[in-house]
């Protein structure tokens, strides 16, 4: 009887440790999802407020990115060039102005904030301040995390292990 209980009370506490590793994996990991939704927000505003800021030409030359924008769209040759109601003028100048013969300027497609959008028979190329924003996200999203987050604890240090 006393070697039963005895692995009866084991059996027990393995099953209660067991347990408690559960809720302790579970929390870390939604401890680790939150703070991870946190950083991710935080750079989702970054560069929201970058695109805003780009849009008002604060610290940026719209004028001359939109030119650069249209002179690569041009560079690729034929198709409809979509933009904006608002650059809809300065881009029709600046294909005229590029030469670009096969190239006509289209209506705003959607939900287009600024920059251009080629679409061809064959290709589209996203020329949008949205997609280089978003490159550019992609390109500095660790070296950005690595300086804005750097005195952000592991989830062991900040439990006290």
């Amino acid at each position: 009887l006393r070697d039963e209980q005895q692995r009866s009370i084991a059996a027990g506490k393995a099953e209660a440790d067991a347990a408690v590793e559960r809720d302790l994996t579970t929390r870390r990991a939604e401890h680790t999802m939150s703070v991870l939704k946190a950083k991710n927000e935080i750079l989702d505003a970054l560069f929201a407020q970058a695109g805003d800021r780009a849009l008002a030409s604060q610290g940026f030359d719209y004028a001359r990115w939109l030119d650069q924008q249209v002179r690569r769209a041009c560079a690729a040759g034929v198709g409809t060039l979509y933009c904006t109601d608002r650059d809809r003028a300065a881009v029709t100048a600046l294909v005229r102005e590029a030469g670009a013969r096969n190239i006509t300027v289209g209506p705003e497609p959607g939900l287009m904030r600024a920059g251009v959008y080629l679409v061809s028979t064959t290709f589209d190329l996203d020329f949008t301040l949205d997609a280089i924003l978003a490159d550019l996200r992609d390109e500095l999203t660790v070296t950005l995390t690595q300086r804005l987050f750097a005195d952000v604890p592991a989830i062991g240090t900040a439990t006290g292990g």
